[in-house]
């Protein structure tokens, strides 16, 4: 409930924990809000609701699925790991990629890797795309060096880190986003990385 009472037009979702059979129930308590609720698989190599990511909006924007997928997206969007959406807006399409990465991605880490596999697939995406906005909200469990493509994404192409910009970020830049408990260290591994494509 408190998802749908947020004032936000746009609400990415990391780690929905939505089974299947539940999503129309969830839908149908969006849409009391005024709001839509699309969602994607959950990952089907756990034997307990995992992952899972989706996007909460305002009715009036209607985001909706990616269209003509490639093969590569439908595999990894079967992972419940990542989705992309599309919302219509001032005449441009503004594709938003909401990716869910396994835990512990350290760098040379086999989990590391199987994230930076979605982030190649999902760039490849966006690129077969037409030009317009293109966005990234992602929980990659991981720094960004244990990721190479969006570290070619950074240097090589004209992708942005938000939580790196100066200009966008109260308080200065780098800001941890994931503290789990009091005896955690507190640690940057969420993201917002956007391009103009």
């Amino acid at each position: 409930r408190a998802i749908w009472e947020r004032d936000a037009h746009v609400q990415l979702i990391l780690e929905t924990l939505v089974p299947p059979q539940s999503a129309g129930k969830h839908q149908q308590q969006a849409k009391e809000y005024n709001k839509v609720f699309e969602v994607g698989p959950l990952d089907p190599e756990q034997n307990k609701a995992a992952a899972g990511v989706g996007i909460a909006a305002t009715s009036d924007l209607r985001p909706y699925k990616l269209p003509n997928p490639t093969d590569d997206f439908k595999d990894a969007e079967a992972t419940g790991r990542c989705s992309i959406y599309c919302i219509d807006l001032a005449g441009q399409t503004l594709a938003i990629a909401v990716i869910y990465g396994w835990t512990s991605g350290t760098k040379g880490s086999m989990e590391a890797a199987r994230t930076d596999d979605i982030l190649e697939i999902v760039r490849t995406q966006f690129q077969l795309m037409e030009p317009g906005p293109k966005l990234i909200a992602a929980d990659l469990n991981g720094s960004t060096n244990a990721f190479p493509t969006l570290e070619s994404m950074l240097a090589e192409q004209e992708w942005l880190d938000v939580g790196m910009a100066e200009d966008k970020c109260e308080g200065g830049v780098g800001q941890p986003t994931c503290h789990t408990n009091a005896q955690a260290r507190e640690t940057r591994i969420d993201y917002m990385i956007a391009c103009l494509l």
